[in-house]
């Protein structure tokens, strides 16, 4: 009846961990109850993190003794009403919210859930110690996340194209090529990350292991003003405990161009108008990067490095996908026919390869000729290659790569969106899916031109090939069978 239990949540995210913890206490049949009538659904339902339905995820199913799906539940730290209706679009069931605070206006709130699990404590002292612990286990959990998630949060937006060309983000742009990408999801270590909170706004964000949402930002423009907001030396200190040395070049940086970070409180957002950077970019930009590599057995370059600015784009260990010369004029789909090989039992042994083809099962097919219509083929047009396709009615070769790996490099190669949508018309929701997955692996498929080819290295899509699996499964089967 649970076949479809989910179980390989990143725990990265802290409204994830909360799901996990809320999954363990749900075996009290209190809490369970009160949950689901809440939710104004039977209490003698049974409620589990799903896998991939239809192209989506919801954190949680609803489905009734005998396996009845009644409903799903979302859970969120803000509010997301655009991601609710797109699986209303896609589910037949109801959909159930569960945001963080009572006055986001969902069907639950996470606040609610945590005063209920309180007051449980309190009313019931006989509540078993392990029982106790689980509880504010949970209790904390969401009281921290809420923390970092206030009441006055604004979900992350794409920076305009206005602000894109400011003099100062249009500097940075330039010397951090590759190591920059412009994506309100998640980014590999190693790499900057650029969004904003606001209309004429910037933030250049790092990954932190201690910041609640999982990122600090270095540097920041608010509503187009002059000043540049910079976090304390303190706060740097906290968020990126192993950087010391880095921390140490960026605010001595920093003082030179005219604010002293070390004078602040945690708190507080000292600010220097940016023309007093624009002098100093170069090396603004190296200690940028250098905040953002792994400290440990790290080479990146000091303040006082020869490194010039244009070699910052190939610090990169992966490739750019948008302007390497060996791939960028590769089509995924090319008018051109080239011989396809079997794919060697080497290649079948890679990671990435080897788990997929436990997760696909018979779906998948090692093949060179043509394969049923809901099958993927895997073959190759070169040695130690892999190349992962489906059917496409558009493709001149009648199919398209969904993700392949060429020469043994450890850059997957992936379809930009626009040619996903080209070569696939009939698979939006697959494809907003598939988009969106890799995206939070850490590259943005929707920014890259038709005939542009993003890479992404395999062990960033390693902890999501669940997920992955699945969403390929979905490109490939009919359109109309995923309503």
């Amino acid at each position: 009846m649970t076949d479809d239990i989910f179980v390989n949540e990143n725990l990265n995210h802290p409204e994830n961990r909360i799901n996990v913890a809320l999954f363990g206490l749900l075996s009290h049949d209190w809490l369970r109850d009160w949950l689901l009538s809440q939710l104004g659904l039977p209490v003698d339902a049974i409620i589990y993190p799903p896998e991939n339905q239809r192209g989506v995820r919801p954190d949680f199913k609803i489905a009734s003794g005998d396996g009845v799906t009644l409903a799903w539940v979302e859970v969120e730290l803000g509010k997301d009403p655009a991601q609710v209706a797109r699986y209303r679009d896609l589910l037949d069931e109801p959909i159930k919210t569960i945001w963080g605070r009572k006055s986001d206006g969902a069907d639950l709130s996470l606040e609610e859930i945590a005063d209920y699990l309180s007051e449980r404590c309190t009313r019931f002292p006989t509540l078993s110690t392990q029982s106790r612990s689980q509880v504010q286990h949970l209790v904390k959990q969401i009281e921290q996340a809420l923390e970092g998630h206030s009441s006055s949060y604004q979900r992350r937006d794409e920076v305009s194209e206005e602000m894109r060309n400011h003099p100062l983000v249009s500097g940075l742009v330039e010397r951090l090529g590759s190591k920059l990408m412009f994506t309100t999801g998640q980014v590999p270590v190693g790499f900057l990350k650029a969004d904003t909170n606001g209309p004429e706004g910037f933030s250049l964000r790092v990954n932190s292991r201690v910041a609640t949402q999982g990122t600090l930002s270095l540097l920041a423009i608010s509503g187009g003003r002059p000043g540049v907001l910079f976090p304390s030396e303190p706060k740097l200190r906290q968020y990126l405990p192993a950087h010391g040395p880095q921390i140490d070049a960026y605010v001595s940086l920093l003082q030179r161009c005219g604010i002293d970070l070390s004078s602040y409180s945690e708190n507080q957002r000292p600010s220097l108008p940016y023309q007093y950077l624009l002098n100093d970019l170069d090396e603004l930009a190296r200690c940028l990067v250098a905040l953002a590599d792994r400290p440990s057995g790290s080479t990146s370059p000091s303040p006082s490095s020869s490194t010039t600015s244009s070699d910052l784009g190939r610090h990169s260990p992966f490739p750019r996908g948008d302007d390497s010369r060996t791939t960028q004029n590769r089509h995924l789909v090319s008018g051109s026919h080239q011989s396809r090989n079997d794919v060697s039992e080497e290649m079948q042994n890679h990671p990435l390869v080897s788990g997929l083809v436990e997760r696909l099962g018979s779906k998948l097919m090692f093949t060179t000729g043509p394969v049923p219509v809901g099958f993927l083929k895997a073959d190759t047009n070169g040695p130690r290659g892999f190349s992962l396709r489906v059917n496409s009615r558009v493709a001149t070769q009648g199919t398209l790569s969904l993700l392949a790996i060429s020469g043994g490099r450890p850059g997957v190669l992936f379809p930009s969106e626009p040619k996903l949508r080209r070569y696939l018309p009939a698979h939006g929701p697959q494809i907003d899916a598939y988009v969106s997955l890799v995206r939070r692996c850490g590259r943005d498929l929707s920014r890259y031109s038709e005939s542009k080819r993003p890479s992404l290295h395999y062990e960033y899509l390693l902890d999501e090939i669940d997920e992955l699996a699945e969403c390929l499964l979905a490109l490939a089967d009919r359109p109309n069978l995923d309503r």
